[in-house]
């Protein structure tokens, strides 16, 4: 007995001492990925996002720069670790806190995991080489979210703009918001239904796998 406590012990013990970069997928009403920072900007709450990238849902698996590895941390500083590595052009942000920067993208992210978000490094004049050219819309992927927004899984329930509610794409959806002077978001539902709204929040209910919501995003 006492010999199969000691074995035991052992196996806890050199788990315990084991890098946890396993990317758990979690389901249920649990928290959404938040490819943004939920703050405080002057009197509202808004999604801030890291200048000089462009999120999208998903990974591009593998690549990952483990000397940049790290978990609980934030997305700045995540953004911040990318940037002043030459080496990386990308970074994988899983669950709010786990940061994986990447020596590439991809064109196409696997989503199999809801709660992995993307950001690729937007090329500025003085990094692209000759015959670079920044990608389309279309050249990204066909789930590209909406040009000035990030997406997260779930909705921010209530402060519906019901004068621009109605059936359509979400691109449509993500041009009424934009006209309208004080919609600062939008839940799409199942693909075809669009809820613009005057506020977001800091936790997404994730209870309904058809709710997506998009933040207007503000560039800090």
């Amino acid at each position: 007995m006492l010999l199969w406590w000691v074995l035991a012990l052992s196996v806890v013990t050199m788990a315990a001492g084991k890098p946890q970069r396993r990317r758990h997928y979690v389901s249920g009403n649990a928290e959404g990925a938040k490819p943004c920072r939920i703050q405080l900007i002057g009197s509202q709450l808004r999604c801030a996002m890291p200048a000089g990238y462009r999120v999208r849902s998903g990974d591009c698996p593998g690549n990952d720069i483990w000397a940049l590895y790290r978990d609980h941390t934030t997305l700045t500083e995540c953004a911040r670790l990318c940037s002043t590595s030459s080496q990386c052009q990308a970074f994988m942000f899983y669950n709010n806190h786990c940061c994986f920067p990447k020596t590439k993208a991809c064109d196409t992210t696997s989503k199999a995991n809801p709660l992995n978000v993307f950001y690729d490094k937007v090329p500025s004049s003085n990094t692209m080489r000759p015959g670079d050219k920044k990608k389309s819309q279309e050249e990204v992927g066909e789930e590209e979210v909406p040009s000035g927004y990030a997406m997260r899984p779930g909705d921010c329930p209530g402060n519906d703009i019901w004068s621009i509610h109605g059936f359509v794409s979400v691109t449509e959806c993500a041009r009424r918001c934009n006209n309208h002077h004080a919609c600062v978001s939008f839940m799409f539902f199942d693909g075809h239904e669009c809820y613009p709204k005057t506020k977001t929040c800091q936790t997404t209910d994730t209870g309904n796998p058809k709710n997506f919501f998009y933040d207007k995003i503000v560039i800090i």
